[in-house]
């Protein structure tokens, strides 16, 4: 917890937008089966057990942990964006596969419904997605969470939690690169009201997916 707050608060993962102002901290990670790599122990945590196929997001969501992390206002609730690559991967179902991954990608801007530019106030990313080609495929899409204060891991984990949670990356293969994304105007900077990350001890990452099992 305390190494998780020290990256979040650290000047290394500050975004900035191309005329130099600030626009928020950014955390990149990824997501791999471990049970099939042997890289790592999965902790008894299905997605990563190697056990199953053909994974994919169906909604993802997260929560704040922290004593009173919200300065200046009583809401209970935060603006939070998951960002994953528009290149993914989820594990073949078929025995006879040459590799345990299999790799897709899609590019945003060729869907006629959703508006590529929608997020440009937040990052160049919803301006690369927007984008055809390697441009896109190499960019990341995003979900917007509306991310609860004061929830505690036993009510997120149980099926019916949902407050809060983007269907937004549903579809997408489940592993791949990530980034967490809090963008500068759900923070508290320079005493304005907002998320006080040096008030954050942990923030909890929920992905729901679809999957088959591994023959």
């Amino acid at each position: 917890m305390a190494r998780f707050h020290r990256v979040l608060v650290s000047p290394q993962y500050a975004v900035y937008d191309a005329n130099g102002k600030y626009a928020g901290q950014e955390i990149p990670f990824s997501l791999a089966p471990l049970g099939s790599t042997g890289l790592a122990d999965p902790a008894s945590i299905p997605l990563f057990s190697g056990l199953s196929c053909a994974e994919r997001l169906w909604s993802v969501n997260a929560v704040v942990v922290g004593n009173s992390p919200m300065v200046g206002t009583d809401t209970s609730l935060t603006t939070l964006q998951l960002r994953k690559r528009n290149t993914f991967q989820s594990q073949w179902c078929s025995a006879a596969a040459k590799s345990p991954l299999q790799v897709a990608s899609t590019r945003p801007g060729a869907n006629l419904f959703v508006d590529p530019l929608s997020a440009s106030s937040w990052s160049n990313d919803a301006t690369l997605a927007s984008l055809t080609g390697t441009s896109a495929t190499n960019a990341y899409s995003f979900a917007t969470i509306e991310a609860r204060l004061g929830v505690d891991r036993q009510k997120m984990e149980s099926d019916e939690y949902t407050n809060g949670a983007s269907t937004a990356l549903a579809g997408r293969g489940a592993f791949g690169e990530y980034t967490l994304f809090i963008p500068r105007t759900s923070l508290s900077v320079t005493g304005s009201a907002g998320l006080a990350l040096e008030k954050v001890d942990d923030i909890l990452i929920r992905l729901d997916y679809v999957a088959a099992e591994r023959q």
